[in-house]
């Protein structure tokens, strides 16, 4: 961009008579024009991010790459590490401009030449429109009308996949990743009142994927500022042993605002299965620990709340005090007794997903009594080892777990469709959720 004075070699210009071209002729003054992007906190207190020098041309290349403002902050950034660091999108379309001439003519409002214009504190200075054009100028803007992007509602939580295209998403993307054990979607059930049919259909997505998926629960949330009668009705349209509910949202410290905020409970709850299967195992129920973080709950619950709550499958959070905030339940949303806890259902599906990896090595071998013991042998070892470190009930082994393998556990068809069958049978360990202390009194006249 060129800034052009009508007075060829001459150290002074006329403001009035200053024109702005896209096609700098000689005697011209050229000047590059970059743009920073300064990203700040709501309130304006605090700055989180910056990107300087980005290229106002969109069709600008640093080698084979665009690397405009456009092309930085597009809605699909050609890299995905992009696409999760980046926090904000430009909704423009690059094609509907041309140049960058056009980006500052739309910045300034058709007008650039005014930013030459002397403030009164420069004027004082003496400070002309030509010293301004030679020193440079720096202009903030705030950009205004935009927006913090749509709600994904259940087709985004859907998600779809296109094995032409190579991608898929939503939902849909964490089917190809074995190793997830628990899915969650934080937020979906922010402003329940509002978007009811939205949020409960996210809620059954996120129930059908587990179901699907076999080794993995779903971690649903409760709505934000919802009393117990309405978690309660809530509660009573949902069943599957692959799911927990959790209840009221949890109250913590923004860090960017410093100002109180309810969030979803179900990321806590995730970070606490978490940090209990890596310190205990998971057959340890995630409850009576320690909510990290919090400062309180939405609700504060009281023991008569909890006793209608807790036999519903809602698992609450707690205060107690001396022992701070607390997860303090640890049920599915199962009407069936054998799938009540959420440690047992998790167990199993770790129990299930370890066999069937580690019992890999027996495909096409021979099926016969060699391979039965070979099977039998590894998976008793495993159960052993499981037995040993305190996760199954049982004072001896044989009491704790069985593993058949044999031709009782196989018919010919079996054996002539090439099927390998187990019987497997474990005791669980289920949480003591309850613990009774029976006190009585002895008279002043009892005997030894």
């Amino acid at each position: 961009m060129a800034l052009t004075s009508p007075v060829e070699n001459a150290d002074w210009f006329d403001l009035e008579s200053l024109t702005v071209s896209q096609e700098p002729d000689e005697g011209d003054s050229v000047r590059v024009v970059t743009l920073s992007v300064t990203l700040l906190t709501r309130d304006g207190s605090r700055e989180l991010a910056t990107w300087s020098g980005l290229p106002l041309d969109p069709h600008h290349r640093d080698g084979a790459t665009h690397d405009s403002v456009f092309a930085k902050f597009a809605n699909t950034p050609a890299l995905a590490d992009d696409a999760r660091a980046l926090p904000l999108v430009i909704t423009r379309d690059p094609q509907s401009v041309d140049t960058a001439f056009d980006v500052v003519l739309g910045l300034f409002e058709d007008d650039p030449t005014a930013l030459l214009e002397p403030t009164e504190d420069e004027a004082k200075r003496q400070m002309t429109a030509g010293d301004k054009l030679a020193l440079g100028l720096s202009v903030d803007l705030q950009l205004e009308g935009g927006n913090d992007g749509l709600r994904p509602g259940m087709t985004e939580y859907e998600g779809k996949a296109d094995p032409r295209e190579g991608y898929s998403l939503g939902l849909r993307q964490f089917e190809d990743i074995e190793d997830i054990s628990m899915v969650a979607a934080p937020g979906s059930t922010w402003d329940y009142a509002t978007v009811r049919e939205e949020a409960n259909g996210v809620i059954k997505q996120l129930i059908a994927h587990a179901e699907r998926m076999r080794y993995r629960v779903a971690l649903l949330d409760c709505g934000d500022k919802m009393p117990v009668t309405e978690v309660r009705g809530m509660r009573a349209k949902l069943d599957s042993k692959y799911a927990a509910l959790y209840y009221p949202w949890v109250t913590v410290l923004d860090p960017i605002t410093r100002r109180e905020i309810n969030l979803p409970p179900s990321g806590f709850v995730a970070g606490i299965c978490a940090r209990t299967d890596i310190e205990r195992g998971v057959h340890k129920a995630p409850a009576n620990e320690v909510v990290r973080l919090a400062m309180g709950f939405e609700s504060m619950l009281n023991n008569g709340q909890q006793e209608v709550l807790n036999p519903d499958g809602i698992n609450c959070f707690r205060y107690f005090e001396g022992r701070g905030m607390r997860l303090w339940g640890a049920r599915t949303i199962s009407s069936d007794p054998e799938w009540k806890y959420l440690n047992v259902r998790r167990y199993f599906a770790y129990l299930e997903r370890s066999i069937d990896k580690h019992t890999q090595w027996a495909v096409f071998e021979p099926n016969g009594e060699q391979l039965w013991a070979n099977v039998r042998r590894t998976i008793e070892d495993f159960l052993l080892n499981e037995w040993q470190k305190g996760a199954l009930l049982g004072e001896k082994p044989e009491k704790a777990f069985f593993v058949r393998c044999d031709r009782s556990t196989m018919s010919q068809n079996d054996l002539d469709n090439g099927r390998l069958v187990c019987q497997i049978g474990v005791a669980p360990l289920k949480p003591a959720e309850f613990v009774v202390f029976r006190i009585g009194q002895w008279t002043g006249d009892r005997r030894g």
